[in-house]
């Protein structure tokens, strides 16, 4: 179960960089729109080959190879390959380039289905974790034992943000609400700020009132301060579990480009800062003053964003 989550966020992880404990994050399989071929995206968005390339041509009887490779290692072994064949051949010339894709590319991910199992599972142990009582969920966890909890979870995109963060950042967060006098009790879950479920763990809740939530930041790696504002009745809880997922497709895509645009400003944002200590670093040892580095960062960080802003105007 968490293999399904955890193959659904691949891509967000990847594009960020997130460090984990086990490891670096996998590449992904990308297409290029424009050409059609596969790409590697990389930990940090970085593209790169798939497989490498070998085309061949007769110049005036003369044959050519021209080999792309994702590193001079994997060159020089396609080379000696060329060469068994072929002892005369020489390298002509070697070239080390780094190309951007100026051009977009597209990725496939789905959400949902086995995956909320793993979120259930985060739900029953968060919940246990900040002192609920077991015996209050023990339907649900044998739902949950048996793999029938579609019933009782569902994406949940309401207009207000359930969850009020004192700094915005990308984060993972986990939330429990224990309503005795409504006798419900449930969870919200979000995962890099644009994968939002919600989980009823029980309607027939007689436990204390609680209000518990976890905010991590997955970018600065720490606990971040937030509120709860959720507050759901039996009656909006079941209108959210009725809710076809398939009709939050546009609140996910939603959620998603605002991620996307985070993930994309932070990657500037930390270009931007080391580029500022590779300028000004050795001039300062012992601290770049305030004024130099606002102004230095401040500028990096508009040229960076240049090409990303749309210039409007009006026809007279």
């Amino acid at each position: 179960m968490d293999v399904a989550l955890a193959q659904q966020l691949q891509p967000f992880a990847l594009l960020l960089n997130i460090r984990r404990d086990r490891g670096a994050p996998f590449p992904i399989t990308a297409t290029h729109d424009k050409t059609g071929k596969q790409i590697l995206v990389l930990p940090g968005g970085k593209p790169a080959l798939k497989n490498p390339e070998v085309n061949f041509c007769n110049e005036k009887g003369v044959m050519r190879y021209n080999i792309t490779a994702r590193s001079e290692a994997e060159a020089e072994k396609i080379f000696k390959q060329i060469k068994n064949k072929h002892p005369t051949a020489t390298i002509e010339s070697f070239k080390h380039t780094e190309e951007p894709v100026n051009e977009p590319i597209h990725f496939q991910s789905n959400f949902g289905g086995d995956a909320f199992l793993s979120l259930c599972k985060t739900a029953i142990c968060y919940f246990i974790y900040v002192g609920g009582d077991k015996a209050q969920i023990t339907g649900f966890i044998n739902k949950f034992k048996k793999k029938n909890i579609f019933d009782v979870c569902n994406f949940y995109y309401p207009e207000a943000p359930p969850i009020k963060k004192q700094k915005h950042g990308i984060t993972h967060s986990v939330v429990i609400v224990g309503d005795s006098k409504e006798k419900i009790l449930y969870a919200y879950i979000e995962l890099f700020n644009f994968y939002h479920a919600i989980i009823l763990l029980s309607d027939n809740y007689s436990g204390i009132n609680m209000n518990e939530i976890y905010c991590f930041d997955v970018l600065m790696h720490c606990e971040v301060a937030a509120d709860i504002n959720i507050e759901l009745t039996p009656e909006t809880m079941a209108v959210a579990l009725e809710k076809n997922s398939s009709e939050y497709f546009n609140d996910i895509k939603k959620e998603i480009k605002s991620t996307m645009r985070d993930i994309e400003f932070s990657r500037i944002t930390e270009r931007a800062w080391d580029k500022t200590f590779e300028l000004y670093g050795q001039q300062y040892p012992d601290g770049i003053p305030r004024e130099i580095f606002s102004r230095v960062i401040s500028e990096l960080i508009i040229n960076e964003i240049k090409p990303y802003i749309r210039k409007s105007g009006t026809k007279s």
